[in-house]
């Protein structure tokens, strides 16, 4: 009935295709030799190839959906990466450039030479750079500004990056920030005052303060040393005064660099990495060396051997990098922490010495002064009580006076006359008494001849008895060695051996005895020798004790009466002498008292005389006397008081003075060992925020186009099914001409392939040039990264594109394969339709039969072309997915800040400062009165690890006892939720548990620290204090916390893991244990603009290290860079979704080319067509939104899983609007792609349309 659907593709005279077959048929029956047979399906004719050409041709549409998708696919996959390598690689050159250090070595008692030269020779280290820095302050429009003014390394490291000017080389010359003169308005050349910080945290006090508090830095357990003569380096260099580094304070500014550790955009600086900072100071000076002075270093910087060959951002890097780190810890940091503490004890408590000696001398000095004035004032005392009764007795005098002058001067006669007497009685004593005294001195020259005389008898019989004592010892001494003699006799035999010994030492007794020994000796005549002499010297000895007792009894019977004698004479003699003189004392005595009282008494009498001319003026003097005498009684009242205030004064002082003195000996005796802090690049803010801001980039680039590529896939399978199902019947007679079935199936392949690397190829320059050129302008507004190039990755490029053609490739084979497995025969007749069957729709009896007509022919034409339903409703859900996915991350980042810092934290401020300025800080605020509520805290910048000694730097804040609970109502302890599916978030967000209260069972961890280290509740994690201490601790509750990666643990738990000192756990209230609360949080008053304005304020303190209002980090809390990705890969997937639909619809029109034309042959008009074609994509399309909502929901869970970073925790946020504009962009498009396809459908011909066999 119908002519072939092909007669126009160029065969030969345009034969119809039922003679073709009927040849064909013929032909079978002859047969094939194999040769010839191979050789037609192998080749290619020109016919074959110009009718590929034109099939290609026709299906432009078909070609430009493919390349447009991989081109979207290529774009996201390369661009995305080259963009994050491109930044790297920037990033990268810089820092090796500018020399920026892989190790930095920090101590918390400063670093030493000894401890550079020990660097030096750790294997891996090629440079050492020591570094010197100084905290000072600067005015900036008004408003006191902390800076960190730091030395110009000498050895090539950590060198500023010049932007403007010259780098400065003499002392009082300075290069600062972009940002410092963006804020103060000043200008290369100007000159700036700045003034160093009081020393207030010096090394020792620092080391005081974190041994009180059980806090510091600590040390991981280090063993052995490198180089056995540090140990007398040290030893020599204790000796040297030690001196922190001082820079000037009147500079020049000569140039404007970049911080190379900081990379931040001063011109286009935004939120985003504030929460991550730990910096206290606001802006960076760079100093030469010159004019700098101090031998202390605060920092170590060190180039690792080797390491600049790797990419800086590498895992490598990071692994040459811990290698050497390892080294260091292993070698010597333990030794050289060690000797750092002893150098600070040692010269600390010579300081301390001293102190304590001249406060002991000031203090002596200040007692001394005021027993002096005590003195005074008592011995003023006397002189008023003196004068009172004076004055007293001086107005009985003015009345008795006259009577007194008459009575005195009969007094005086009468006395004058006893004088006279007196003077005679004593010349006839005196006459006496020098008669008595010759007596006495002939007495005692006879007294004295006798004494002498015998003294000297005495003298000869002590000497006669100590002679024959002397004598009678020889003898003793004789007659003990004829003894030892006759004893050695009676051991030798008879026929004596003139060579023994014994022989020898028997002759030599009897030769000291005198006894002469024959040539010939005999024992018994020797014997008798000595019996002869042992009988004449007892003789002698009797005799000379015999002698002794007659000089005994002559000196106890004779000389010692007579001594006696003598000595009572002369005790005789001596007294009266001594009487004599007494006598003639007394004489002399009354003599000159005589004369004494004859004085007296003339000068009584004038006295007598003047007194009674004084009489008349007497009373008007006591009048005044008595004036004088009550006001210097007052004044000594005044005095007594004014010592006794200054007694009260310098006794405080004494015992505070004791007091502070204990307290240093305590806090120098209880100082740890020094500790040694490591830091790669990491570790540096600017480093840390660049690598996880663009990794994070990089991992949605890595994510995206694995959604890209499935619905590439997808189209394309579609597309080239249907392609192949148009072609049917000419497949079927190609391979009936003998083509073979690789052949045929090149004509599809090409066509995708080609399509496919097409779109890469323009894919390729979308991704590394345009996408890379504006992620790159992104992060330039965030970050300075100079000499950024775009660089072509050919391999990463080839696979992408492989990537795809394999995709594409696959899925177009696929869809040839399935039709050409068919027989010629079968694939040249109309392709049978399929069984009409009831869908489940049709069940529902009460829902069917409400439907219209058209209605039902819908419902009927969505489910029973499964495929078809399918296709579509993939492709759109793919597209949706990924707009949700896009807007997911985007309200994810968006509402971060708002969730923590509106949610979490309740409390309102938090203030930190030294443990020096706790108290004074708490006063501060106090003071200030803007607080409604207060509590009191311990923080401390600590380190968690889980049990694969990963380790996370945390916050970790100790809660007073008394406040446990008070803690709930600063911040939100939820127990972080259940993270869904397949370890991802629920649709509906991950579920929070109950409230958390902290206690003594274990630590509460935040959510975003938990997560980096995979640690859950019950989990045993190791927590340092951030001194030298570190336990062991259970994971009480992990609770829902976003930013920040907080560690709570009570006040006694912490005494219990970390032994503070003497503190009462029982009865701390934050207020008087012994542990320093170093922080507070609180709430305040008034409207979140003002309470940022007393934030900012309250910063500006001396006592307050940071101030931050959560209001402002609310306010301030961005992430641009995300965003302009986000809105990148939106956009992207915008494009992605009007390609898909737009595919999706010209597929479903030239399926359905038949049915349109028999709906119009039916009187249907265009619009009613049109009508009946839109209303089933819109249905499917709905369908498709349906689906991509929750599939861009878990997606999105997916994606934010991966970008979570240190310190962040990414709780998906999904808004409503967001839903409803992904809704709305999708249907949009699906309304714009009918416009396309509507003047498609008005093209179809009826006729020529239903005279095709389908």
């Amino acid at each position: 009935m119908a002519t072939a659907r092909h007669s126009h593709t160029g065969f030969p005279g345009g034969r119809p295709v039922k003679h073709l077959v009927k040849q064909r048929s013929q032909s079978v029956k002859r047969p094939v030799k194999q040769s010839e047979s191979d050789g037609r399906g192998s080749s290619v004719s020109a016919v074959f190839v110009k009718d590929a050409l034109r099939c290609w041709l026709r299906s432009w549409k078909r070609f430009v959906s493919i390349a447009v998708i991989t081109l979207l696919g290529v774009a996201v996959l390369t661009g995305i990466y080259a963009g994050c390598r491109d930044a790297f690689l920037a990033a990268s050159r810089f820092y090796d450039q500018q020399g920026l250090h892989d190790l930095q070595v920090l101590s918390t008692y400063g670093l030493t030479g000894d401890d550079a030269a020990a660097l030096r020779r750790v294997e891996g280290v090629e440079t050492v750079q020591p570094e010197r820095s100084q905290t000072v302050t600067a005015t900036v429009k008004g408003t006191k500004k902390t800076v960190t003014v730091q030395e110009i390394g000498t050895e090539g490291l950590d060198q500023p990056y010049l932007q403007q000017g010259d780098m400065p080389s003499k002392a009082g010359e300075v290069a600062v920030t972009r940002q410092f003169l963006n804020d103060s308005g000043l200008e290369i050349g100007d000159d700036i005052t700045v003034t160093p910080q009081s020393a207030s945290s010096t090394v020792l006090a620092g080391a005081g303060d974190k041994s009180n508090s059980g806090s510091g830095k600590s040390s991981d357990g280090d063993t052995d040393t490198v180089g056995a003569s540090e140990d007398a380096t040290t030893s020599n260099n204790e000796e040297e005064e030690e001196q922190s580094p001082q820079f000037p304070t009147e500079l020049t500014i000569t140039a404007v660099v970049l911080d190379p550790s900081d990379l931040n955009n001063p011109a286009g600086y935004s939120g985003m990495t504030a929460f991550r900072s730990t910096s206290s100071e606001d802006y960076v000076f760079f100093a030469p060396s010159d004019g700098v002075t101090g031998n202390v270093y605060t920092a170590i910087s060190i180039a690792v051997a080797g390491a600049s060959q790797y990419d800086t951002f590498s895992d490598d890097y990071d692994a040459a990098i811990k290698t050497v780190a390892d080294r260091i810890e292993s070698q010597i940091q333990t030794q050289r922490q060690k000797a750092r503490r002893q150098q600070i004890v040692t010269s600390a408590q010579n300081t301390l010495d001293a102190a304590k000696a001249d406060a002991l001398k000031q203090l002596d000095e200040g007692q001394q002064q005021i027993d002096s004035n005590r003195a005074e004032l008592e011995a003023n005392e006397t002189k008023l009580a003196e004068s009172r009764t004076q004055l007293e007795q001086n107005k009985a005098s003015i009345t008795d006076g006259e009577r007194q002058i008459a009575e005195g001067r009969a007094q005086i006669a009468s006395a004058r006359q006893q004088i006279a007497q007196g003077r005679q009685r004593i010349a006839d004593a005196r006459a006496q008494l020098e008669s008595g005294k010759a007596q006495l001195t002939s007495a005692r020259q006879q007294l004295d001849a006798a004494r002498a005389e015998l003294t000297a008898n005495r003298s000869k019989v002590e000497q006669g008895i100590a002679q024959i004592d002397q004598g009678v010892a020889q003898l003793d001494q004789m007659l003990q060695l004829i003894q030892q003699a006759d004893d050695l006799l009676s051991q030798l035999d008879p026929n004596i051996d003139i060579d023994s010994s014994t022989w020898q030492t028997v002759k030599q007794l009897l030769t000291s005895l005198g006894i002469t020994v024959p040539d010939v000796p005999s024992i018994s005549s020797l014997r008798q020798q000595l019996d002869a002499k042992q009988n004449e010297l007892q003789s002698q000895r009797s005799d000379a004790i015999k002698q002794k007792t007659e000089l005994q009894q002559t000196l106890d019977g004779t000389i010692a009466p007579a001594q006696n004698a003598l000595d009572q004479q002369n005790a005789q003699l001596t007294a009266k002498e001594q009487e004599a003189a007494a006598g003639e004392a007394e004489l002399n005595a009354k003599l000159a008292e005589l004369e004494s009282n004859a004085a007296q008494l003339e000068t009584r009498s004038a006295q007598l005389e003047a007194q009674a001319a004084q009489l008349a003026g007497g009373k008007q003097q006591l009048e005044e006397g008595e004036k004088q005498l009550k006001d210097g009684e007052q004044q000594l009242e005044d005095g007594k008081q004014q010592l006794e205030d200054a007694q009260q004064e310098l006794d405080e002082k004494r015992s505070e003075a004791e007091s502070e003195f204990a307290k240093q000996q305590r806090r120098i005796d209880d100082v740890a060992n020094a500790r040694w802090y490591m830091q790669t690049r990491s570790s540096i803010d600017g480093f840390s925020s660049l690598k996880s801001d663009v990794s994070s980039i990089e991992s949605i680039g890595r994510a995206f186009p694995v959604v890209f590529l499935l619905v590439a896939v997808l189209m394309s399978l579609t597309t080239m099914t249907r392609m192949v199902e148009e072609d049917r019947g000419l497949i079927g007679t190609y391979l009936g001409l003998g083509y073979g079935g690789v052949v045929v199936s090149l004509r599809y392949l090409l066509f995708a392939l080609l399509a496919c690397l097409f779109g890469g190829g323009v894919g390729l320059l979308v991704g590394f040039l345009g996408i890379p050129a504006f992620l790159l302008i992104v992060i330039k507004g965030l970050y300075i990264l100079p000499d950024v190039r775009l660089e072509y990755d050919w391999g990463y490029g080839t696979a992408g594109i492989l990537l795809f053609v394999v995709g594409v490739g696959v899925a177009t084979a696929l869809a040839c394969r399935s039709e050409i497995r068919h027989t010629p025969a079968a694939l040249m007749r109309p392709k049978a339709p399929k069984a009409g069957a009831r869908i489940l729709l049709e069940r529902i009896r009460p829902v069917w039969s409400r439907l219209s007509f058209l209605g039902k022919v819908t419902a009927r034409n969505i489910f029973r072309f499964k495929s078809r339903l399918l296709m579509t409703v993939g492709g759109v859900a793919g597209c949706t997915a990924l707009i949700i996915c896009g807007f997911a991350i985007n309200d994810t980042v968006d509402t971060i800040g708002v969730k923590q810092y509106g949610q979490i934290y309740q409390y309102d401020l938090m203030v930190v400062s030294n443990d020096d300025d706790a108290a004074a800080m708490r006063k501060q605020v106090k003071k200030d009165g803007r607080t409604t509520e207060t509590l009191n805290l311990r923080v401390d910048s600590a380190e968690m690890s889980n049990a694969a000694q990963e380790s996370e730097t945390i916050q970790l804040m100790a809660v007073p006892n008394n406040s446990l609970n008070k803690l709930n109502d600063m911040v939100t302890l939820e127990e972080a939720g259940d993270e869904g599916w397949f370890g991802l978030s629920n649709f509906f967000g991950a579920s929070g548990g109950g409230t958390v209260t902290l206690d003594d069972s274990g630590v509460i961890v935040a959510q975003s620290a938990a997560n980096s280290l995979g640690v859950h509740t019950g989990d045993t994690v190791t927590v340092s204090n951030g001194g030298s201490s570190r336990a062991k601790i259970k994971v009480a509750a992990v609770v829902r916390n976003l930013i920040g990666s907080d560690v709570y643990i009570s006040e006694r738990l912490y005494d219990q893991k970390f032994a503070a000192h003497d503190i009462d756990s029982s009865a701390s209230d934050g207020e008087s244990s012994t542990l320093t609360w170093n922080a507070m949080l609180a709430k305040l008053k008034g409207p979140d603009g003002e309470q940022a304005e007393y934030a900012d304020r309250l910063g500006e303190e001396s006592s307050v290290v940071k101030a931050v209002s959560c209001a402002h980090l609310e306010a301030t809390f961005k992430f641009d860079l995300m965003a302009a990705v986000v809105a990148l890969i939106v956009g992207l997937a915008g494009g992605l979704a009007l390609v898909v639909l737009f595919t999706l619809a010209n597929t479903n029109v030239s399926e359905r080319v038949r049915e349109m034309a028999t709906l119009k042959v039916l009187g249907f008009y265009d619009r009613e067509v049109h009508n009946y074609v839109n209303r089933e994509m819109m249905i499917l399309t709905g369908m498709g939104v349906v689906v991509g909502l929750p599939l861009g929901r878990w997606i999105g869970g997916l994606l934010t899983a991966a970008l979570n970073m240190p310190s962040l925790y990414f709780e998906v946020e999904v808004h409503w609007y967001s839903y409803a504009i992904a809704v709305a962009v999708t249907l949009a498009f699906a309304l714009l792609v009918q416009l396309f396809t509507n003047p498609v459908l008005d093209r179809i011909e009826p006729v020529s349309s239903l005279k095709s066999v389908e």
